[in-house]
């Protein structure tokens, strides 16, 4: 594995069902418990950047697609217009791209200016080479491989342009850290809100989960010194303990040197209580009780089993 690389930037990633959003939320609860202030940085392109403090961590959260004014209109075409599903899928991808290019400008200027920032993102381009990786495959009849490959490629050259672009090496996409569960358990937390799964036996359901997964663990493999699977088979406060630790390890010491961890159970506590996870994890739990009637027993061996194929030991690290 090696030395884990430190960073301001941190990405969660992960498919869905994951709690990786509400989860993600929390945890910057949590870093404004501790001392950082959240900053509203809806910026324009060519627009100034407005001035922040300079005298204390700061973070700005966001989120793949709609992480800019422009990603804000990007995201409504991508997946919230009544012809989001129905999009040719390169030119889907290219819409990411188009969002993605604008926001890594904009985060470089804006890490280059405040040295005491933190920026946290919702997704980044692993999603183009996990889920949209998986929507090709399913849409048509392509060789993974050579589609991989094709997504690599593109992936590849949009970075040379970036760097070209920046001048320097761009931050992004910092530290991932990727949520996962078992695709059985993926699958039943669908099950609670997405009429479209009806069971666990819904084969399309279970095989697209676990295509995603494991594409998602063979991204952490390449990348052993700046990403982490998380294990959410756990309680929300065990989760997000994990979580706001993970992010903690990987600060700088400069950053670190400017918060108060003299008690992070008590934060931790505190954001939980304020915050609906309970609910979601009380349904969570009441769905699972109703499926596990069907077959399902614990997954959590499931979990660890398959991280074991990829090098991923139970910290979530790649094993040295």
């Amino acid at each position: 594995m090696g030395e884990i690389e430190t960073t301001r930037m941190i990405t969660v990633e992960g498919g869905d069902g994951t709690f990786k959003t509400d989860t993600g939320k929390m945890a910057i609860q949590v870093l404004e418990g501790l001392g950082v202030e959240v900053v509203d940085y809806e910026r324009i392109p060519g627009e100034p950047i407005p001035d922040f403090p300079k005298d204390r961590p700061i973070l700005m959260y966001l989120r793949e697609p709609g992480g800019s004014v422009p990603g804000k209109d990007t995201r409504r075409i991508l997946l919230e217009s009544d012809y989001s599903a129905k999009l040719f899928p390169p030119a889907y991808v290219m819409g990411y791209f188009f969002d993605r290019g604008i926001s890594i400008g904009m985060l470089a200027e804006f890490m280059e200016q405040y040295p005491n920032a933190i920026v946290f993102q919702d997704r980044c381009h692993w999603t183009t080479l996990t889920m949209q990786l998986y929507d090709a495959m399913r849409k048509g009849e392509v060789d993974l491989d050579v589609t991989r490959s094709g997504l690599g490629m593109i992936d590849t050259g949009f970075w040379i342009l970036v760097k070209q672009q920046l001048g320097v090496d761009s931050p992004y996409p910092g530290h991932v850290l990727t949520f996962d569960a078992s695709e059985r358990e993926l699958v039943v937390r669908n099950g609670m809100g997405k009429s479209t799964v009806k069971n666990w036996r819904d084969k399309d359901a279970i095989e697209g989960k676990r295509f995603i997964r494991e594409e998602y663990l063979r991204l952490i493999q390449l990348h052993p010194r700046s990403s982490k699977a998380i294990n959410t088979h756990v309680p929300p406060e065990q989760l997000l303990t994990n979580v706001t630790q993970s992010i903690i390890s990987v600060l700088p010491s400069q950053i670190l040197a400017q918060l108060d961890l003299t008690d992070i159970k008590s934060v931790i506590d505190l954001v939980l209580a304020r915050n609906s996870m309970e609910d979601k994890w009380t349904l969570y739990q009441d769905e699972r009780q109703i499926q596990s009637l069907r077959g399902i027993e614990s997954t959590l061996p499931e979990v660890y089993d398959t991280w074991a194929r990829f090098g991923i030991s139970p910290s979530g690290y790649v094993d040295p």
